[in-house]
């Protein structure tokens, strides 16, 4: 088989792999690359009533649950360019003759709307993609119109330099027609691999009387800087007007409603060598108007050509081949393929970010929808995930991440560090266990760490208490308006440093307040909130450093004018004229 198939049986159990027979492909299961889904066989009475089916059409996989699911196809090559086939056929499977409507996506595009209701035939989408990464997605998403299925994904890497002008980074090419004009015989059949080093699936085209086939058997080269590459079974069988004509035509219609521009090739090949008073011209028409713009086309004898062009804005497409005035023989036309041009969405997830939350995903097998890209497009956000979008940056970030009452268990992992945006992180209610690592001191976005009911050190306790203090003292969130400096704690410190409390102080307080007692919590609260780790004092430490805090601020003459509160610290009461202890409810260390 050739290097880097992909051929997917979906809903086969797990560890299947199996041999086509006539083209010698392996199937394997889909197990590994989708964990959402339930395996299913299309129903045995639709079967018997049916033609025979190849294997991988009498399983499948549907997705009841949830929006968006996906495969992920990786180990790809990043630059490359892939030709990506899906098959559905519903077969009953669940009993209901209900067969379902829904979108399939490459990525965040639209690759194709699947509507299994016209008929009871098997539906197919191919599209020529462009892969940014080193895997590309295929998703499902429901629309409520039925639960959506799929019985087989085939991925097949191509040359890089095949199909120029229409796959690129910018723009994918979604496939409408690929006939093989020139076969005959009462049941020809679809040329693909091996004959095609692609797999490319070539159907016979079912043409009208007035045509007529011819073919060779001589073999067919390529010409130099071939772009296309069709198969040499395909160029040795072509279609020519019968007599008394001078004309191909060859028409179709874009999808209502549908995109409306179109990538086209036409393939030609003289099929013999040419006597010296024959010639074979002709131009091409698009509806009324000429579609080469240069000199006429004559075909190379047993050599593959093509001419190509993107064509849209029209409400039909009628294609003409006719003979010039000059030619003395009609045109000849042995293959067409048609291309929908679909825009490919640049502003994704940023990449660092998508690795970063997928090792996270899969390290602590994360049981939710986590499917597609993360952020984009925004009805499908990954729960417990918020994201950035802005017009300055092409991708967006993770900026939110909360996972409480997820089932983590063991360290935490390093790829938490590379969400480099991250600005909350909840991880409580876990059971998570080890020291805070050091390496989450790198996120300089980061003013919110949750982890309470988990098994982790207490010097993230302190930096959350440390947060919590400072919004105390300042009457402000974690995070600021501020273009320059978002995070509290830098703020604070910038203001400390020049040792003017008034400024650092809520202005509701209205100077009511004892500097000193204001000073001692501020400088206690940047402790806790140090970048290091070690430089952070113990919640025993801060315990008796906020209660003489305290006991400045409710002995001073400002203090007296404060509002009956109660305060609580350790379990410790105060009030706003003694110290006396009191029962009261304490102030959990890991409430803050």
């Amino acid at each position: 088989m050739h290097a880097g198939f992909i051929n997917i049986d979906c809903g086969s159990s797990e560890n299947t792999s199996y041999v086509e027979s006539t083209i010698k492909i392996t199937y394997v299961s889909d197990f590994g690359f989708t964990d959402t889904g339930v395996n299913r066989n299309v129903s045995a009475a639709y079967v018997a009533n049916k033609q025979p089916y190849s294997r991988h059409f009498l399983t499948l996989r549907s997705f009841p649950d949830g929006d968006r699911n996906c495969y992920t196809l990786r180990s790809l090559t990043s630059g490359y360019k892939y030709l990506l086939r899906a098959f559905f056929m519903y077969g009953d499977y669940d009993g209901l003759n209900k067969p379902p409507i829904f979108d399939v996506y490459l990525g965040v595009d639209l690759w194709g709307k699947v509507d299994l209701t016209k008929d009871d035939k098997i539906f197919m989408l191919e599209i020529i993609a462009f892969s940014p990464n080193d895997f590309l997605q295929v998703c499902l998403v429901n629309k409520k119109l039925g639960t959506p299925i799929i019985s087989s994904l085939f991925l097949r890497p191509l040359m890089t330099g095949l199909y120029p002008g229409g796959a690129n980074a910018s723009q994918s090419l979604v496939l409408l027609n690929r006939d093989n004009m020139g076969v005959s015989g009462p049941s020809p059949s679809i040329v693909r691999y091996p004959d095609d080093p692609y797999d490319r699936l070539w159907f016979p085209y079912e043409s009208s009387p007035e045509y007529t086939q011819v073919s060779t058997t001589s073999p067919v080269g390529h010409m130099a800087g071939d772009m296309f590459e069709a198969p040499q079974i395909v160029m040795q069988t072509a279609l020519t007007p019968v007599k008394n004509s001078s004309s191909i035509k060859y028409s179709w219609q874009p999808n209502p409603g549908g995109i409306n521009s179109f990538f086209i090739v036409f393939f030609f090949s003289e099929m013999k060598a040419l006597e010296a008073n024959e010639l074979r011209e002709f131009n091409v028409f698009l509806n009324d108007g000429l579609l080469t713009k240069n000199e006429p086309y004559s075909p190379t004898v047993l050599m593959s050509d093509a001419l190509l062009g993107t064509v849209g804005g029209e409400p039909e497409y009628n294609i003409t081949l006719k003979a010039t005035e000059r030619s003395t023989l009609p045109p000849i036309l042995n293959a067409v393929e048609v291309y929908t041009i679909v825009p490919v969405t640049q502003a994704l997830t940023d990449n660092s970010d998508v690795s970063a939350i997928t090792a996270i995903k899969t390290r602590y097998q994360v049981k939710k929808n986590w499917a597609g890209d993360p952020c984009v497009s925004k009805a499908f956000v990954w729960d417990g995930l918020n994201c950035s979008y802005t017009a300055a940056s092409p991708s967006s970030r993770v900026t939110s991440l909360k996972l409480s009452k997820s089932d983590l268990s063991g360290a935490i992992v390093a790829s938490f560090a590379d969400l480099k945006a991250l600005q909350y992180l909840d991880l409580s209610q876990n059971n998570l266990s080890g020291p805070i690592p050091d390496f989450l001191e790198k996120l300089s976005s980061l003013v919110y760490l949750y982890h309470y009911n988990s098994k982790l050190s207490e010097k993230s306790d302190v930096y959350s208490f440390g947060i919590v203090l400072l919004e105390l003292v300042t009457g402000k969130p974690p995070v600021l308006q501020d273009p320059e400096n978002c995070r509290l704690a830098l703020w604070v410190q910038q203001r400390f440093e020049m040792r003017n409390i008034k400024n650092i102080v809520d202005p509701k307080m209205k100077g009511l307040y004892d500097v000193n007692s204001f000073w001692k919590v501020t400088s206690l609260a940047l402790e806790c909130t140090a970048q290091s780790q070690k430089k952070r004092p113990t919640m025993a430490e801060v315990v008796v450093k906020l209660k003489d805090s305290l006991k400045l601020a409710v002995g001073s003459p400002e203090m007296a004018y404060q509002s009956n509160r109660n305060i609580a610290i350790d379990g410790e009461y105060y009030d706003r004229n003694h110290y006396n202890k009191q029962e009261t409810q304490p102030l959990s260390r890991n409430a803050a």
